[in-house]
């Protein structure tokens, strides 16, 4: 009767054990990550009613989302008693490209001697943060000469990086440089990715801020250049000619023609504004019948206006003696053009001089009797 009660015991103790009730948590650290970035979750299973006796739970344990998509590596995963009635197994969770939400996890414990249970744990996906840079080149230009600006988008996540993808948009602070707004599409690998766009300063010169944005995509977020690029425009250089009708006699008028060429690389234009003259030279004077002209375009690149100067003395030291007139024509400039000058010189000669006499005479042809004198003038 006793070996029968005793049997009777062990029969409902294995019974019991075989139906022990577990309860089933699940976390996840770290609990916020992004697009691509991996998570451990950990499962742990606890013997609730202590029904195995002191003994951890045995078995395994699957996961799964309840809401979100991604992929577990490890699931099911095998548990390991830890102590204290509870056991514990891990699995990796990577949530997909463009996943951004709330996502949940599901711990599903697959009993070996204990009855199944289950837990659940969100995790927050958020999108790949990104860094912006531009840089151009050359980074010193002219008016109206192109740089090629690149742009870079990369990465910068935790977590295995994803090549950025989309269009990214120019800046200038200058806004009306050709250009200006202007947007090209990344490509790229390994996490970065470029591309170009020409950025052509127009009037003013002077340094300009050439900055970059990159609007959020499905996997990244959006990002702007920090520190943008320093771009300098400055004036397009010319060269100043001037001619003028050479040689002249005193009092009369030589053209002086000035023509301004535009020299600098890129697309030339014809330079506007005036160009000022004056008699530099120390032989002679002389007056412009205006000190200053309008340019006119005279070419893609050139442009021309011209003035009269009449000289009033052939040289400083007076007499017959042919001076040399040195005329010097002065670019002033403008907000695109820089400013030149150039010269010439003009020979001018005395005027000739027509000498006549005339005198009383007696009889012709042109005689004086002797001894009879007759005034001449001249």
């Amino acid at each position: 009767m006793q070996q029968f009660y005793i049997l009777t015991l062990g029969l409902l103790f294995a019974s019991k054990a075989a139906y022990a009730t577990t309860s089933t948590s699940v976390s996840c650290s770290p609990t916020t990550v992004v697009v691509n970035q991996g998570t451990t979750c950990t499962a742990t299973v606890t013997d609730t009613d202590n029904s195995l006796a002191g003994a951890d739970p045995s078995g395994t344990v699957s996961f799964s989302l309840d809401a979100g998509s991604g992929s577990f590596s490890g699931s099911p995963c095998t548990l390991t008693g830890i102590g204290g009635g509870q056991s514990q197994c891990q699995a990796t969770y990577t949530p997909d490209r463009g996943a951004v939400s709330t996502h949940t996890a599901r711990a599903t414990y697959v009993p070996g001697a204990d009855t199944a249970s289950l837990g659940t744990t969100n995790v927050t996906v958020n999108l790949r943060s990104t860094t912006t840079d531009v840089s151009c080149s050359p980074s010193s230009v002219f008016i109206n000469q192109g740089s090629t600006c690149t742009i870079t988008v990369t990465d910068t996540a935790a977590g295995t990086a994803l090549t950025p993808s989309g269009t990214v948009t120019l800046t200038s602070s200058q806004t009306g440089d050709t250009g200006h707004n202007g947007t090209c599409s990344l490509s790229g690998g390994g996490g970065s990715a470029s591309c170009d766009v020409t950025l052509t300063p127009q009037s003013p010169a002077g340094a300009r801020n050439v900055g970059a944005s990159f609007p959020a995509s499905s996997n990244h977020a959006a990002s702007s250049d920090g520190s943008p690029f320093s771009l300098t425009a400055n004036l397009r250089t010319t060269t100043t000619s001037v001619s003028c009708a050479s040689p002249v006699v005193v009092n009369q008028g030589s053209t002086c023609t000035a023509t301004v060429t535009d020299t600098a690389t890129g697309t030339a234009s014809s330079p506007t504004g005036t160009v000022s003259f004056t008699n530099t030279g120390s032989q002679g004077s002389g007056a412009f019948s205006s000190g200053s002209c309008t340019l006119s375009s005279s070419g893609a690149n050139t442009a021309q206006c011209s003035v009269t100067y009449t000289p009033s003395t052939a040289n400083s030291a007076g007499g017959g003696a042919s001076g040399s007139h040195s005329v010097q024509a002065n670019y002033g400039g403008s907000t695109v053009h820089a400013t030149s000058n150039g010269s010439t010189s003009i020979t001018v000669n005395a005027r000739d001089v027509k000498t006549e006499i005339s005198c009383a005479f007696d009889f012709a042809p042109n005689y004086v009797r002797a001894g009879n004198g007759k005034s001449c003038t001249g």
